[in-house]
């Protein structure tokens, strides 16, 4: 499932059944950035990924990443999916942070 186990309100139930109806999956390989192109990452980059995301491996990437990438802030949240809900209390410290 695309939340994990987030708790879902109705409304957003409802949103994620409209969007999901008239969703056109992207065909193909997505696109990877090479590891040259991540050890030139300068700036503060944040992973924020949910444990239970159903299409990648949030442990994966998180390895990967750390390995890489200079300024790196990991954010991964129990029980969140690929979509991820409520997340402000986890981006708006990285953002202060950044800006400070």
């Amino acid at each position: 499932m695309v939340l994990g186990s987030q708790a879902v309100s109705e409304e957003v139930g409802e949103a994620m059944t409209l969007i999901m109806t008239h969703f056109k999956a992207r065909i193909g390989v997505l696109p990877i950035f090479s590891d040259l192109e991540l050890q030139r990452l300068t700036m503060p980059v944040m992973l924020l990924m949910g444990a239970q995301d159903a299409l990648r491996d949030a442990d994966k990437i998180s390895t990967r990443l750390h390995k890489l990438v200079p300024h790196l802030t990991v954010e991964i949240i129990p029980g969140g999916g690929h979509a991820l809900l409520n997340t402000v209390v986890q981006i708006l410290p990285f953002l202060a942070a950044v800006r400070a």
